[in-house]
């Protein structure tokens, strides 16, 4: 079972450290030795109501154009419901509201008629969520990244997760299969290398692309800074992908348990074996974090979607281009970097790519990782 920190300490780190807005800008990037409220880990962004949350919009919105409205949203929002069950796993912002209850307010302050979810960005993730301001629009965008992406193996999201471990190889670029399995009273993903037809038929697994380098690491801290192009990120495909890895995403307290240590290297234990529970981490990741071992439940999921893809939309009278919108990682994100040693690279905009497994591992400095359509 999960042991948690006490929720008054959680409420405390947030209104301390988030007295208006998305304050979380502003985090102190020094580690803090104090009190457990004085911690930039546990100061997540909190707002008191959906009020507040409409009030503080515009500085969540980093594109905005006739057909869609693009906002970045906090880790730990849900976008469809307040109580999800991930919380059983991952420490996040406790709101009481979810995206989609804010909506009303949403199309008040920016005078629209019209304002849909089109694809859900999982509650403990923070990073771009966009708005179709049309039922066409929503329309046009359900079907793309539901369908579209599948068969033209569009890479359009693009991740950023902070892990426990260096992944080997740097950059691997693979199609693996995910299938959804039971372990005591959890639902869990399992990675294999293919899932059968038969599966697939009946709705029990999926077969995304993946396209995974490093960006930064320090042997020090033994954590790195991963980039994750996917065209599937449901069904915890990025945690359980990455514990396939030996490298499990920091915060991850539900595939983390999967990988153990023997005579100090990583091994694979059985899933069957391993439900979800606290994530040991490591002793000099608690010393850069400054984290007591008791209070490593609380330490946050460290996933960001840092990019999007915005397809081409040809609507009546007029064509919009292709858009690639993205998103700063949020404070936390950065001070959590910033102590483990790593760098995180300044946005620049790529072209989108498609899986072609040339060569199945490559080295990141090879271009050939990233193919351009």
């Amino acid at each position: 079972m999960l042991k948690r920190v006490p929720k008054f300490f959680r409420i405390a780190a947030s209104r301390r450290c988030h007295t208006s807005g998305i304050a979380e800008e502003n985090v102190n990037p020094e580690p803090s030795k104090g009190r457990v409220k004085d911690h930039w880990l546990f100061a997540s962004p909190q707002y008191r109501g959906i009020n507040e949350f409409v009030k503080d919009i515009h500085n969540l919105v980093v594109f905005n154009n006739k057909n869609v409205l693009a906002l970045k949203k906090p880790a730990g929002l849900s976008c469809f419901k307040p109580k999800n069950e991930v919380v059983r796993y991952y420490n996040a912002a406790e709101f009481s509201f979810s995206l989609n209850d804010t909506l009303p307010g949403v199309k008040e302050m920016f005078g629209l008629e019209y304002l849909e979810i089109p694809v859900n960005l999982n509650s403990p993730y923070s990073g771009v969520v966009l708005l179709a301001k049309s039922p066409d629009v929503y329309k046009r965008l359900r079907n793309f990244y539901s369908i579209s992406i599948k068969a033209q193996k569009l890479f359009v999201y693009k991740f950023w997760v902070i892990t426990v471990g260096i992944p080997i190889p740097s950059a691997i670029e693979e199609r693996v299969g995910v299938r959804r399995a039971e372990v005591e009273d959890h639902v869990v993903s399992v990675v294999l290398d293919n899932v059968s037809k038969q599966v697939l038929k009946i709705g029990g697994g999926i077969r995304p692309f993946i396209n995974m380098k490093t960006l930064s690491s320090n042997d020090e801290s033994g954590c790195a800074l991963i980039e994750i192009q996917t065209t599937a990120f449901h069904w915890d495909v990025l945690e359980a992908y990455m514990s396939s890895r030996l490298t499990c995403i920091l915060g991850d307290h539900k595939y983390a348990p999967r990988v153990t240590t023997v005579l100090g290297e990583p091994v694979m234990k059985s899933y069957q074996k391993s439900p979800p529970e606290t994530q040991e981490l490591p002793k000099q990741v608690l010393s850069r974090l400054k984290v007591r071992p008791d209070l490593q439940s609380d330490v946050p999921l460290h996933v960001h979607l840092q990019q999007q893809i915005l397809p081409r939309l040809k609507m009546p009278g007029r064509h919009y281009p292709q858009r690639i919108i993205e998103a700063e990682p949020p404070g936390i994100f950065r001070c959590t970097a910033q102590a483990l040693g790593l760098s995180i690279p300044e946005i620049k905009w790529t072209p989108p790519h498609i899986f072609k497994p040339v060569n199945k591992q490559v080295d990141t400095a090879d271009p050939a990782i990233n193919i351009v359509t």
